[in-house]
């Protein structure tokens, strides 16, 4: 009988989620055992980099461990685990957190306006963390409820700054017909995902006549 050491263990987060993570996000990472005889990890433990911990669960298959980060920067994870076989292993790796979060802080429109009269509609952008390439839509919301985008602007926006992209619109029959106009604002962030996208849009109306 020929009798051969049991292979060495590598847990490692083969996939961590969101990708590029900021302190906004709930950052998931998915624990690969790193067997080469296939074993699932009977327990463990992922250290973040920042003081925090949490224990792998023992289960068949990919075990989820989940986590927040406070602060941007880049941080060692550190994953160490064990079968139930008694073999035990720990891998380091670097997981950069970089948070992108711009705001669309103010959308000023005229207060009325008649059928034919062009307006000015000023979009306002904020950051307080880095400076950004941003691209705005202005949107113009219709009578069934979906919006027909009417402008497009790009600029940039300073940290902790705010930059102000000016629109025109003309006001239609159709807005008068309903009442009024209603002009919605979106930003996004050019090149990057937004780590905290629920302030990416803001509505103004007008009343038409």
């Amino acid at each position: 009988m020929l009798l051969a050491e049991a292979p060495q263990i590598k847990p490692t987060a083969w996939w961590v989620s969101p990708q590029r993570p900021g302190v906004f996000d709930e950052v998931r990472f998915s624990i690969d055992p790193g067997d080469p005889a296939g074993r699932w990890l009977a327990g463990g433990e992922v250290r973040f980099g920042d003081g925090a911990s949490a224990p792998i669960p023992a289960v068949h298959g990919t075990a989820d461990v989940s986590h927040r980060y406070a602060a941007d920067g880049e941080y060692e994870v550190t994953i160490t685990g064990y079968t139930a076989d008694g073999r035990s292993g720990s891998t380091t790796q670097k997981l950069k957190v970089e948070t992108h979060d711009v705001t669309v802080s103010n959308v000023a429109a005229p207060a009325t306006a008649k059928v034919g009269e062009t307006g000015q509609v000023d979009v306002s952008v904020t950051t307080t963390r880095y400076a950004e390439d941003i691209v705005v839509d202005l949107l113009r919301r219709r009578s069934d409820g979906y919006h027909t985008v009417v402008g497009t602007a790009r600029g940039q926006v300073a940290k902790d700054g705010t930059v102000t992209l000016p629109f025109t619109y003309t006001y239609t029959a159709d807005d008068a017909a309903l009442g009024k106009a209603t002009l919605k604002a979106r930003v996004r962030i050019d090149g990057h995902e937004d780590n905290n996208a629920a302030d990416n849009e803001r509505v103004a109306e007008t009343t038409v006549q």
